[in-house]
């Protein structure tokens, strides 16, 4: 008989860099994990089911969504095509709503203030966001926009620091809001590992529309 407090839990994006980190994450704690890919519906993970299925739909995320706990979303657009990243995010809003379940959302870090600007934000700093990477941090800054604009959602947002890195999975990290945390030496990262921990932890809260951020 399953725990109680093991979770059904719906990763979109889940073959991706960062959903696979995901899925990995949630099944090591015992959670009932399904993965959502537009593309691919193979087990990359063994022992994880896989549907095909698009954020996008609206109604095939009112369909998906009854049989589980909280959706998550680690969605991203390739490159030239970060428009798709509203789209994504207004169909699951638009779908969630119908069905009451919450999300949390792998964000960017691109809406957090900068330390030492009252502000500032990381979209605007040079030393964070390099200007090929504008396109996706824009298109992230306005994920955030839409999840705050939406009336029912019960929702929480996870940016990361301004860089994800392969590393171990460690499970210490510092935990913040909406300033983005930097070490003494001014460096902003965590590994994907660790921060598929941080996401994870979100879906075992309740989701009360607020943002979270996480760093070493």
């Amino acid at each position: 008989m399953a725990r109680p407090d093991r979770k059904r839990v719906l990763v979109y994006g889940a073959t991706g860099q960062i959903g696979r980190h995901l899925v990995v994450e949630a099944r090591r704690r015992g959670h009932r994990v399904v993965g959502v890919s537009r593309s691919r519906a193979s087990g990359l993970v063994e022992g994880i089911e896989y549907v095909r299925s698009d954020a996008v739909d609206a109604e095939a995320v009112a369909h998906l969504s009854p049989a589980f706990d909280v959706v998550v979303s680690a969605t991203r657009p390739a490159s030239g095509r970060e428009a798709e990243h509203a789209a994504a995010i207004g169909g699951l809003i638009r779908g969630l709503e119908t069905t009451s379940r919450p999300l949390v959302v792998v964000g960017g870090a691109a809406s957090l203030r900068v330390p030492g600007s009252a502000r500032g934000r990381v979209l605007d700093d040079p030393r964070f966001v390099r200007e090929a990477w504008r396109p996706i941090a824009q298109a992230c800054v306005e994920q955030l926009a839409r999840l705050r604009a939406s009336r029912s959602l019960a929702w929480t947002y996870v940016s990361p620091p301004a860089f994800l890195e392969p590393g171990p999975r460690t499970g210490s990290f510092r935990r913040g809001g909406e300033r983005l945390l930097v070490d003494e030496e001014g460096r902003s990262r965590i590994s994907f590992s660790d921060f598929a921990v941080a996401v994870i932890d979100e879906t075992e809260r309740k989701p009360l529309r607020r943002c979270v951020t996480v760093a070493y």
